[in-house]
């Protein structure tokens, strides 16, 4: 933990947040929040860009995560187009930050203090992830327990959105993306993404195991080949638990890939 330094508009100061190799300081612009959990409202602050580390382009749709002592998730947010965030933490306490996307290797600060006195800042570099050669190999039943474990089963039971198991996509033919959304009649694919068949249109959030990704880019992230079940909810309702705050009010796409589900 470096010096504190004070802001000019208000009687807090500001930490830098030392994590391995990785300095989080400096101060960032006014970010724009794209989601919160309810309970993350008012209190101290963590502000914030994410960046690419070999490039230095601000990162758009990295799900930022603030831990608490226990490795909890109190707060979850996504970086802007600008790779900007806001945290606000309601307690006192020590936290951890943790981002987070396909592409690169996660990123875990190491422990902060957040006091009223002192709101924290962050500037983020993450890296590309290295490119998998080896083939995926994934038994049924492991990818059977992992969905279930994900709940998978659980919101399917419930009859609420569109489901697809292992054994239903195994059935089908598949050789682009898109074809996993066969017969569903509520969907479109569009150059920006997955969108409600509706006039407007209305684009759905998609997130692939457990990360909210860029609705124009998913189809770079994931081959058919690797899809385990994907559901599909065309409105806003009995979602995992993990997307809560995230969601578009028209609804949302969730891919479970081979590796991520098993």
């Amino acid at each position: 933990m470096t010096g504190n330094r004070t802001r000019t508009h208000a009687p807090t100061s500001s930490r830098r947040i030392a994590s391995g190799h990785t300095w989080l300081g400096g101060v960032a612009a006014t970010a724009v929040l794209i989601a919160l959990r309810p309970s993350c409202i008012f209190g101290q602050t963590v502000e914030g860009k994410v960046y690419d580390a070999e490039t230095g382009d601000p990162i758009q749709f990295v799900s930022v995560d603030l831990l608490n002592s226990n490795d909890i998730v109190v707060c979850q947010y996504l970086t802007n187009e600008t790779g900007q965030f806001t945290a606000n933490i309601l307690d006192e306490g020590v936290y951890r930050v943790r981002a987070r996307r396909i592409g690169f290797i996660s990123f875990v600060s190491d422990p902060f203090v957040l006091s009223i006195r002192h709101n924290a800042v962050a500037d983020i570099r993450l890296r590309a992830a290295p490119i998998r050669l080896d083939p995926i190999e994934v038994t049924e039943d492991g990818l059977e327990a992992g969905l279930v474990r994900e709940g998978f089963y659980r919101r399917k039971a419930m009859g609420f959105g569109h489901f697809r198991t292992p054994r239903d996509l195994g059935a089908m033919h598949l050789a682009f993306p898109e074809d996993l959304f066969t017969g569903i009649i509520s969907i479109r694919v569009s150059r920006d993404g997955l969108v409600l068949a509706r006039d407007p249109p209305c684009p759905l959030t998609i997130a692939i195991d457990r990360l909210v990704v860029d609705p124009g880019g998913w189809t770079e992230l994931v081959h058919v080949s690797e899809v385990a079940a994907i559901e599909v909810y065309p409105r806003p309702g009995p979602l995992p638990p993990w997307l809560s705050g995230l969601v578009s009010p028209c609804g949302a796409v969730v891919i479970w890939t081979k590796h991520g589900a098993r």
